[in-house]
């Protein structure tokens, strides 16, 4: 079985997300030979990867018109102390789930620079501390539009570590250079929000704002989203994050993690994805029915609080409920004072006729 692992590259027709692997990711197979002590896995990766003329970005960023060709290498060094066969292949980028770049996996159909490149050395066998420069070559064709387009060139192990014992591990450590193609022509950077819905997170069941978020534009983008959830029992809070990269063109479901408790009932939800283009705020605000048939607990929080969050209740109403408390005690207050003062009035006319009906030398004890 071959997994991958995902993680955010943070800086760098639609396309829902699919399953990648990054910058430097791991590949990693387990499997079970007897039941046997678990042995630790192989630490450190055999193979070091560097790109050859790329700048102090550590990646490559050419800027090429449509029908131009661009080639530059990396360069491929043997750590280990026996020989390595190494691949090298070409990928796409894409936008993972929680936004941020990752790369397909190898064999997936490639559309973008992963389509338009060249690898000139597919497979070599590096000998214990050698080195290798495997060149590329990128061909951007005339149909090419305006603005972002993001591919790797991935170099790995042919064979991956494995640990020795009865449970065993083996790791792919592969590594992949972006290459950030810039073509010239009018291009900006735009979002749309397509959906929200109210979900609970899938390990913890605890709750989340899916938002369905889509880069309309042609360059790539860190968006911040705010989520507003209103309705049912005076439930208004709001909640705000910024996203990593979304890529041009990708559609992707971002699970937005909700760090209140939501009650059963039937919910507004008001998002605004913000972004800004050369120096230029702009936003998109749209609102979703939702009903929550099953109360959800707080999610543990990725998100930062919206210092002008809304309280659960309006200010009107606790100022309300004060003034009518301070009225009802005063009030009373007032009741007591008049019964008291009217107590006495009826003690002090009593006494009166009292006096009044006993003569002179009367014994008035």
């Amino acid at each position: 079985m071959r997994g991958f692992h995902l993680h955010p590259v943070n800086g760098l027709g639609h396309r829902f997300f699919r399953p990648a692997t990054l910058l430097f990711g791991t590949v990693v197979v387990f499997g079970v030979t007897s039941p046997a002590v678990v042995a630790a896995a192989p630490t450190g990766p055999p193979l070091s990867v560097t790109p050859c003329h790329a700048g102090s970005s550590g990646y490559f960023t050419p800027t090429l018109a449509p029908g131009t060709t661009y080639t530059n290498c990396v360069t491929v060094q043997n750590n280990s102390s026996a020989a390595v066969p190494v691949i090298a292949y070409p990928v796409d980028g894409l936008t993972g789930v929680t936004s941020g770049a990752v790369y397909s996996n190898q064999g997936q159909p490639l559309h973008s620079v992963g389509a338009w490149m060249t690898v000139a050395t597919t497979s070599v066998t590096l000998a214990p501390g050698a080195r290798q420069t495997i060149s590329f070559t990128v061909h951007v064709p005339l149909n090419a539009t305006p603005g972002d387009h993001l591919g790797a060139i991935v170099v790995q192990p042919l064979h991956g570590q494995t640990s020795s014992g009865g449970f065993h591990i083996t790791l792919v450590n592969r590594t992949a250079i972006a290459i950030l193609v810039d073509v010239p022509g009018p291009a900006t950077l735009s979002f749309a929000l397509d959906n929200a819905t109210i979900q609970p997170m899938a390990s913890t069941h605890s709750a989340s704002i899916v938002v369905t978020l889509d880069n309309t534009g042609r360059l790539l983008g860190k968006p911040q989203l705010t989520v507003r959830l209103h309705g049912q029992h005076a439930y208004d809070h709001s909640a705000t994050l910024p996203l990593a990269t979304v890529l041009p063109g990708d559609t992707i479901p971002y699970p937005f993690r909700w760090p209140y408790a939501i009650p059963t009932g039937h919910y507004q939800i008001t998002v605004t994805a913000a972004w800004t283009v050369n120096g230029t705020p702009h936003s998109v605000t749209r609102t979703f029915g939702a009903t929550l048939a099953a109360a959800l607990p707080p999610s543990a929080s990725n998100v930062v609080y919206v210092p002008q969050a809304r309280t659960t209740l309006p200010l009107w109403v606790p100022l309300l409920i004060g003034g009518v408390v301070i009225l009802l005690l005063a009030s009373v207050v007032a009741i007591v004072v008049l019964l008291r003062r009217q107590r006495a009035l009826s003690h002090d006319a009593h006494l009166q006729t009292r006096l009044s009906q006993s003569g002179p030398g009367e014994d008035q004890t």
